[in-house]
């Protein structure tokens, strides 16, 4: 019987960038993202925003702690609204 998808289970998944892709290290740097390295995926969530529509977030967790994102969405990013 195949086991179908909810939220009861559980997975692990993580996202990296490398910087010999489409993104050099420096412009990673800028976006506040560590090349070649693992983050884990600690949530995904659907928003309807009010000029954008349907908007997909994903919250990565950067295991260093060191630098923060400074992209789209981040803490004061024009995007956010009431």
């Amino acid at each position: 019987m195949k086991k179908s998808l909810n939220s009861s289970n559980q997975y692990v998944v993580t996202a990296g960038a490398e910087s010999k892709t489409v993104l050099t290290k420096s412009a990673l740097d800028r976006l506040g993202l560590v090349s070649d390295h693992a983050y884990s995926v600690i949530g995904v969530k659907n928003v309807l925003h009010p000029k954008l529509g349907k908007v997909n977030l994903v919250k990565l967790r950067n295991p260093w702690g060191r630098l923060e994102w400074k992209g789209d969405w981040s803490e004061l990013s024009s995007l956010w609204t009431e």
